[in-house]
């Protein structure tokens, strides 16, 4: 779906899972702050204490020298990207995180 500056899809791989394993691709055209396309996951994923959680997962190397941008990024991407789960999925809304891919996918243990 494209809608202003915003471009998502669901991964492939989810089509035949339940909303809960379900993972989307989203490309954000930042015109604002850091003037170039953003890629991005939205996923449930467990979360260590917290259990799964809705995330948003950004795919660019800067988001830890940008991570306040980023966080102002998301809340345009969220606005525009939850109603359509709210309309397609029945999405009810609540805590969504933001982490980088390096934190969330790379980690040593």
């Amino acid at each position: 779906m494209n809608k202003r500056d915003i471009r998502f899809w669901e991964v492939p791989a989810t089509f035949d899972e339940g909303f809960l394993k379900k993972k989307f691709h989203i490309e954000y055209e930042d015109t604002t702050y850091l003037h170039r396309t953003l890629y991005l996951e939205f996923t449930n994923l467990s979360v260590q204490g917290h259990g799964r959680m809705w995330m948003f997962v950004i795919k660019c190397d800067d988001y830890l020298e940008n991570k306040i941008i980023y966080g102002e990024i998301v809340k345009e991407i969220h606005n525009l990207f939850i109603p359509f789960l709210q309309r397609e999925y029945d999405y009810v809304p609540g805590v969504v995180l933001v982490d980088s891919e390096h934190n969330v996918y790379n980690q040593s243990s």
